[in-house]
């Protein structure tokens, strides 16, 4: 899904002016930032609850609780709606300062209407374990917005194409969620209704900690371009040369959230079955194995950055250099802060996650005003890795003390140096003639070469177990149980 996102991302960024990118990114931070004020307290919030009421057989609960949470986000987002779309020309001038914005504020308004459906559905879908269910949606629906994006811009429709893109992707996400539940959640489709008023207040009583805590940490990466068009002049080309970074890293960054984002159902399922020993054990060589994958890789990547983005953007991209190598060289703490937040919350501790990640948030807006001013997007980049950073150590914090178990970290350790071999092994690369003379070539070669050498390193001398993890996974095909759930 997020190759299919990137490629979109290339395909606007070639056909429209910088200034045009990046005015449509900076409207659509901000339409996402709406949608996550709607969306609160109902997502990710009903997830959790969904789970432990699907291990209870609780059908007709799951179906109240997926309605009302569904009626109370959509009755707000109507009315917001209404406001934007009245108000679109005066948005525009008062945010963006260009009155072409007007004509983005409207589609993506109605994208932001049509994700509130989309995330309920998500949730719910998620809450019942119907992982591969969910992740081919999303795969149609990342395909529906770049196949009407390149439909639209050959007609002519130039940044709204964009625009409509993300909103035809939405309602085909739709689509798609209902005949998933049609079929695949007949139970829950075709099962009675009960009326259970309170349901939705409990679930919003709890997952008002669970939106700030996910919610917030959405908003690492769009608080960035928010700031950016608040606190810089010339923000389009600006905001348009920092999407290129971002996007770039966000290839890693939703490949990090597939793996994490089935962990929330797996650990409350666990935490229900009273099997929290397999939880340790299986959390444990996820860290040394997310370490060991994906510390090396972004050290490469971000020592070679630049050449990455000038293939694939075919651009000068080199000025979004600098902030794609810090946020490629800090995207372990993506991972290690998104997979902790489902930890918690799959072990009911949403008021702590969703602490820790408004403190982290806070963070966020101030080293952003500090930075941004003086660094420009190596702020921005600088304010979203140390966020990201504060929240990984104090979630793990959390959830350390939630285990006897005792979590290894020679793993951790070994893969951490040998990150750092690789930034000096790449920095040396750099200095060569060969490299200098073909960087597209060498640039790619040596990263993959080095990224896989590390991993074989790591696993020679034993301080990780990449293979057996791989074949626990391609073992359990199913939800976890008490003899397939060693990993979850």
């Amino acid at each position: 899904m997020g190759v299919l996102f990137y490629a979109l991302r290339i395909v606007l960024f070639q056909s429209l002016s910088i200034d045009s990118y990046g005015l449509f990114y900076a409207v659509f931070a901000f339409g996402v930032t709406i949608q996550a004020a709607v969306t609160f307290g109902f997502d990710p919030g009903i997830t959790p609850i969904i789970t432990r009421m699907n291990e209870r057989g609780d059908i007709p609960g799951i179906k109240h609780l997926a309605l009302a949470a569904l009626a109370r986000q959509m009755t707000l987002a109507l009315v917001v709606a209404l406001v934007c779309i009245t108000f679109a020309e005066t948005l525009a001038e008062t945010l963006f300062d260009d009155s072409a914005a007007a004509n983005l504020v409207v589609p993506i308004i109605i994208y932001m209407v049509l994700m509130v459906v989309f995330k309920t559905a998500h949730a719910v879908l998620l809450g019942l374990h119907n992982i591969q269910v969910r992740n081919l949606i999303d795969i149609v629906r990342v395909s529906t917005a770049l196949l009407t994006a390149i439909v639209l811009l050959n007609a002519g429709w130039r940044v709204q194409a964009a625009a409509w893109a993300y909103t035809a992707s939405a309602a085909a996400g739709i689509a798609g969620q209902l005949i998933a539940i049609g079929i695949q959640g007949q139970t829950v489709a075709r099962g009675p209704f009960a009326w259970r008023p309170d349901l939705a207040r409990d679930a919003f009583r709890s997952g008002k900690y669970l939106s700030i805590a996910f919610v917030g940490l959405l908003l690492f990466s769009q608080t960035d371009t928010i700031m950016l068009t608040i606190l810089e002049r010339d923000f389009a080309a600006i905001v348009g040369t920092y999407q290129v970074a971002v996007p770039t890293i966000m290839i890693g960054y939703s490949l990090l959230s597939a793996i994490a984002v089935s962990f929330m159902p797996m650990v409350t399922t666990l935490d229900v079955r009273g099997e929290r020993h397999l939880l340790a054990g299986g959390l444990d060589r996820i860290y040394s194995a997310a370490f060991a994958i994906f510390l090396p890789a972004s050290f490469a990547a971000a020592g070679f950055g630049d050449v990455l983005m000038a293939i694939l953007f075919r651009r000068d991209t080199y000025d979004a250099s600098s902030a794609f190598a810090i946020l490629s060289s800090g995207s372990i703490f993506y991972f290690i802060c998104y997979l902790n937040l489902q930890v918690l919350a799959g072990l009911g501790l949403a008021r702590q996650a969703g602490g820790i990640i408004a403190a982290a948030l806070a963070a966020n807006l101030v080293l952003n005003a500090a930075l941004i001013p003086a660094l420009g997007i190596r702020g921005a980049a600088l304010a979203t890795i140390c966020s990201f950073a504060v929240g990984a150590f104090s979630t793990g914090i959390v959830i350390v003390r939630q285990f006897e178990h005792p979590f290894r970290v020679h793993g951790i350790t070994a893969s951490t140096a040998t990150a750092a071999a690789i930034t000096l092994a790449v920095r040396w690369i750099r200095q060569t003639d060969v490299f200098n003379e073909h960087p597209f070539v060498i640039g790619p070669l040596a990263g993959l070469v080095l990224w896989g050498g590390a991993i074989a390193l790591l696993e020679l001398f034993g301080f990780v177990r990449l293979r057996e993890l791989v074949n626990i996974v391609m073992a359990r095909k199913q939800p976890p149980s008490s003899d397939s759930a060693e990993i979850a």
